[in-house]
């Protein structure tokens, strides 16, 4: 079961089996919660619900001859669970049935001797070799269609002897040992004929389908109600063995590929170089779908049993209806940068040129490198299918050709800056100064922080930070903003380097929404909700000092002093100047009204502190990046809020409207700038350090479809925030929550114990999505997953807008309207199926993956472009 499959799964409404002996179907995300099953519901619809399933596998996927390589490439075992799933309402994967395809070498047929397979499974299975149905189990006879169910299981497989749900926590399998047994099917040792295989590639199919639940599973007794961990699958691939008498001439594709190997892989998941390619799958065309003006990548693997030298990948131009220029290609390497845990690491920079030698990986015993071809599609190519030569080559290795296939759409994307989604990516000045060894503000820092911005603004970065205090949790030891005490004592600003970095960030990002001007922090923020005599008083951390910077001698060296104390005249005078100075920057570049001041979190300033910022500027909005749903703080507007839980749960379509009159979000209407704040734990749309790239390109699209809060009015998204951009680890001692970490290598925020941001550190999320290259900041896989994903969302909001004008609505028709909207909530129930909701649901990115996602992305595109025809 752990050899190299091809994988696709059909997801569907659960199936139970009512006393009466009648089929009932489940809603798929939720079923006990939503359905009645005795006559008694749950916050549910009054109607039953109608069986929905993804797409089936195509006509002819069991021929030897089918091309699966848009399928997943997994090893099992395949949805057999080893631990209990909060079930119910929670985590609940949907799955109808599963199709695998593995391949196997045979020299000569005739050579075959006893060539056996066995299965352990759950559900019903048919094994199929070469197209050729060899048997099938606990399944009806005749055709199968992909949703027709298994035989039921007995009603002890789901009941203790004492009455209550069997439960694999709490000693369940070790005191019902037998009962859990029948939970598994098996074929065992059967007899394949020589006769039924082929010279070459031979294709061994299972198909597995899924038995209905009994009622029971949903209405029984439980030992604890409020973890009902009851569900199983019900179908899944426990073990498979295909075995033959030694001198066969049978090869397993278990068998680690010998030699110089150029293989395909999807750029949407991580390439694990332990785990090898199947060497009886055909190198494939390079398969991309994009639109003009956007950028889109495919991927190929290079390996070999020894050493790598002088590597080097070329592409030509692409030809078509018109001709792309090689210019227009780039191909980068990556590097084998991204740190784990216990030492892990994985394949994550991309870098413009290839090393000098690929060096062997010691747990793979090969040597790896993924290679990254990308294609920037002109703003005016023609649309249709494109064709180009890619040559690999090597030191002592015969080149070896491949080729792209792009596929271009007649739509084009607006620029990056113009895209409608918040992107708030945070840049760490500090952080490259130190992590390349250059003075801070030297001319050598300014062209590495370039490279930062340059890269922030191909995703349409919205947000920058001017900080005028030091030490804060963003880690800077001194503030952008410094202050020269003059002889009478007076403190007065010196904005040289902020100007300079504003500037810069200009050039690269556009007239920037929201500048923060990092000026305050909680004296305490040990953790979040503060609260004292029982009750939450989120101003009880008080204002911590104003560390500032002070500039003294010749020389202008930077010394460390405390400003004046809140609540006093000096105070007053003091931020006025900053603010007034700051202000006639920005104006100069017609983005003075992006001056927003912070940042709060789940402490804010008193009451005292704000009436200075509020004589100060008092036309200036606040950011607040906090557990806490702030729209105001002591009255002052909150104009930036990143907030934990942003993203509070996508809602399919399909179900009625909500208590407040919604069934679908649009957070690119909300004129409140509300972003999700994706943390590192497991749910919705979070970004999670080694989380699989596809997370990163559900998070735009999947931010804009939530609502933000359950009562927000109006509801909605505008993107996600506070994710770092070039925070990468520099220091090896940081305080934290749990004490002083030290030994490997960690970011600077939080370096300092007076700035800890309590439960909003920003070591809680991603805090590099960038990766440290040679010359400067380089672009990883999760950043390009993340622009392919911004680049959707736009396609996106550009239906969305046309279909909620009247006039618009009305040139596109009644039947282009309805199929534009159904493919959007199909998207959003691709969202819900492949990444979970808020911790209810479990991602399922082998269903995603297997799913033709490239084809669900052409069809987006499409419907854009033939949006765009009507309403012009």
């Amino acid at each position: 079961a752990d050899s190299q499959w091809r994988c696709f799964v059909v997801r569907g409404s659960e199936l139970v089996r009512k006393a009466g002996g009648e089929l009932q179907p489940l809603y798929e995300f939720s079923p006990a919660k939503w359905i009645k099953i005795k006559g008694k519901r749950a916050s549910a619809p009054n109607e039953v619900p109608v069986a929905r399933y993804t797409t089936f596998p195509s006509a002819g996927w069991r021929s030897p001859d089918f091309d699966d390589s848009r399928w997943a490439g997994a090893r099992g075992p395949f949805y057999v669970f080893t631990r209990d799933h909060w079930g119910l309402v929670g985590n609940h994967l949907s799955v109808a049935m599963v199709c695998l395809r593995g391949r196997f070498h045979a020299d000569d047929p005739a050579d075959a001797r006893d060539l056996r397979l066995s299965l352990e499974f759950e559900g019903g299975a048919v094994v199929y070799l070469n197209g050729k149905e060899l048997t099938r189990s606990h399944l009806p006879k005749g055709e199968l269609k992909p949703n027709t169910p298994a035989e039921d299981y007995p009603k002890e497989t789901y009941v203790a002897p004492d009455g209550f749900l069997l439960r694999k926590k709490y000693g369940d399998p070790k005191k019902y040992p037998d009962l859990f047994k029948l939970r598994t099917r098996s074929i065992t040792e059967l007899n394949i004929p020589g006769s039924a295989l082929r010279k070459g590639v031979n294709v061994l199919a299972v198909e597995l389908h899924r038995a209905p639940a009994h009622e029971i599973m949903f209405t029984g007794k439980t030992k604890r109600i409020r973890a009902k961990k009851t569900w199983w699958n019900r179908i899944g691939l426990t073990s498979a063995a295909l075995s033959a008498a030694p001198g066969s001439g049978i090869i397993p594709n278990t068998k680690r590929p010998k030699g110089f190997l150029v293989r395909n892989h999807p750029v949407i998941s991580r390439v694990d170089p332990t785990r090898h390619s199947d060497p009886n799958e055909p190198l494939r065309p390079v398969k991309i779908t994009g639109v003009r003006n956007g950028t889109f990548s495919g991927q190929v693997v290079v390996s070999d049993t020894k050493p790598i030298e002088n590597l080097k990948v070329v592409a030509g131009n692409l030809t078509g209806p018109g001709t792309i220029p090689s210019s227009s290609v780039r191909i980068r390497y990556m590097l084998r940068d991204g740190a784990g845990t216990r030492g892990r690491s994985w394949f994550y920079g991309l870098e413009s040129f290839p090393p000098k030698t690929v060096p062997i990986i010691k747990e793979a015993a090969l040597a790896v490198q993924p290679v990254w071809i990308t294609v920037n599609v002109p703003a005016d190519a023609k649309p249709g299918d494109y064709r180009g030569k890619v040559t690999v080559s090597a030191k002592g290795i015969k080149s070896v050709e491949t080729s792209i296939e792009l596929h271009v759409t007649d739509w084009t994307l607006p620029t990056s800056r113009d895209f409608t989604t918040h992107v708030g990516l945070i840049q760490s000045p500090e952080t490259v100064a130190m992590k390349y060894g250059v003075p801070l503000w030297s001319q050598k820092h300014w062209d590495l922080l370039e490279k930062s911005l340059e890269l922030l603004g191909r995703v349409g970065t919205k947000v920058i930070y001017i900080s005028m205090v030091r030490r804060t949790h963003f880690g800077n030891e001194h503030g952008m903003v410094s202050w020269i005490r003059r002889a009478d004592g007076s403190l007065e600003p010196d904005f040289r380097i902020a100007e300079k970095y504003i500037a810069m960030a200009v050039k690269h990002l556009g007239r920037i929404p929201v500048v923060g001007v990092y000026c305050w922090e909680p004296k305490s923020s040990a953790s979040h909700f503060p609260s004292t005599s029982g009750k939450r008083d989120l101003s009880a951390g008080g204002d911590r000092d104003i560390l500032i910077s002070v500039r003294a001698g010749a020389d202008g060296k930077l010394e460390e002093a405390v400003g004046p104390k809140w609540g006093t005249p000096e105070s007053k005078k003091f931020w006025k100047s900053a603010m007034d100075g700051l202000s006639s920057i920005l104006k100069k570049h017609g983005i003075e009204k992006s001056m927003m001041l912070g940042i709060s979190n789940d402490y804010i300033p008193t009451k005292t502190c704000m009436d200075d910022f509020v004589a100060a500027a008092p036309e200036a909005r606040w950011i607040a990046q906090s557990h806490v749903y702030w729209t105001k703080i002591h009255d002052q507007p909150v104009g930036y809020l990143a907030s934990v839980w942003g993203i509070w749960g996508t809602r399919d379509p399909a179900l009625p409207k909500d208590y407040y009159g919604n069934n679908r979000y649009y957070g690119w209407k909300n004129p409140f700038r509300v972003v999700c704040f994706p943390r590192t734990g497991s749910g919705s749309y979070e970004v999670v350090r080694g989380k699989p790239p596809e997370l990163h390109r559900f998070l735009a699209e999947g931010a804009l479809v939530s609502a933000g809060r359950p009562n927000a009015k109006p509801p909605g998204v505008r993107g996600f925030g506070r994710m770092g951009a070039d925070f990468w680890p520099v220091v090896t001692a940081v305080r934290s929550g749990r004490g002083i970490g030290r030994g490997r290598p960690r970011p600077i925020c939080g370096r300092y114990p007076e700035a800890l941001a309590g439960g909003m550190a920003l070591t809680y999320v991603k805090y590099h999505i960038l990766s440290p290259g040679k010359d400067g900041a380089i672009a990883t896989d999760l950043f390009e997953m993340l622009r392919e994903g911004l680049q959707e969302a736009e396609a996106r909001v550009f239906i969305e807008k046309a279909l909620l004008d009247p006039a618009k609505k009305a040139r596109l028709g009644d039947a282009m309207a309805k199929r534009c909207q159904d493919m959007l909530d199909d998207r959003v129930h691709t969202f819900m199926r492949a990444v979970g909701q808020r911790n209810r649901l479990p991602s399922d990115w082998l269903w995603y993956r297997g799913s033709d996602w490239q084809k669900q992305s052409q069809s987006l595109y499409s419907a854009a472009a033939e949006v765009r025809k009507k309403i012009k």
